[in-house]
């Protein structure tokens, strides 16, 4: 649960900038202040945890992703155009991907899916 309180001290910290509609050179002073001395101690966290985690536990592997993922974890720290997290973009090419899937069933068979409605692409890069 420590990793998670620190993880979430990270998100409170964009919230922040965010409600005080910081722009981007705001927010990355904003995370040079705040952020970085949490990610300073979620690494540490990180360390000591790996050396009493089994590797091959729900919690090793997790953190093994961690360490793996840690340049990339960090790049927001860099740039404040840089989200935390990728979150947004994952859900918009979800929408793009459903859309597709759904417009791929046939339309002989769409009798079978009385509520099935089929997404426009059009404007998606997809048409």
């Amino acid at each position: 649960m420590a990793g998670l309180q620190q993880i979430a001290g990270l998100f409170l910290v964009e919230r922040q900038s965010a409600v005080a509609g910081e722009t981007a050179e705001q927010r990355l002073v904003r995370r040079k202040k705040h952020s970085a001395p949490l990610v300073e101690k979620l690494r540490v966290w990180i360390d000591l945890q790996r050396a009493t985690a089994p590797p091959r536990t729900p919690l090793g592997e997790a953190l093994g992703y961690l360490d793996r993922q840690w340049k990339r974890l960090v790049l927001f720290l860099t740039d404040g155009q840089i989200e935390l997290t990728n979150n947004r973009v994952e859900r918009e090419l979800r929408k793009l991907v459903l859309g597709r899937r759904y417009a791929e069933v046939p339309v002989m068979q769409s009798w079978r899916y009385p509520r099935l409605t089929v997404p426009s692409t059009e404007g998606s890069g997809l048409t």
